[in-house]
């Protein structure tokens, strides 16, 4: 035994709610390449080179003896950063920084 349903004509509520999940879908995955390539375009404008590949002229050192000339252990050749001999030490950026992302 069928029952007859009668359909209403006109506006569905249901069919509007799908519409607009739809379009806010294909709205996200039109949108996220533009916003990926505006953030790559702002990373490339704040880059900073931590190091010029000439000297290390914005770095400043630190050496358990002080009497030692740190260009004797830390030099630039080749555009890379070397570090040899005695004493033990550290070097760092003489800037500081916060919320980066390291590229080595």
């Amino acid at each position: 035994m069928r029952r007859n349903v009668e359909r209403k004509q006109g506006f569905n509520l249901f069919y509007l709610i799908i519409i607009v999940v739809v379009l806010v879908i294909i709205l996200y995955y039109v949108m996220s390449p533009l916003a990926e390539e505006k953030d790559a375009v702002t990373e490339e404008s704040n880059k900073i080179e931590l190091l010029n590949g000439t000297d290390l002229s914005n770095w400043s050192f630190y050496l358990v003896d002080s009497t030692v000339d740190p260009s004797a252990v830390y030099y630039v050749k080749d555009s890379v950063i070397r570090i040899e001999g005695e004493p033990f030490g550290y070097m760092k950026t003489r800037d500081q920084y916060e919320n980066y992302k390291l590229h080595v």
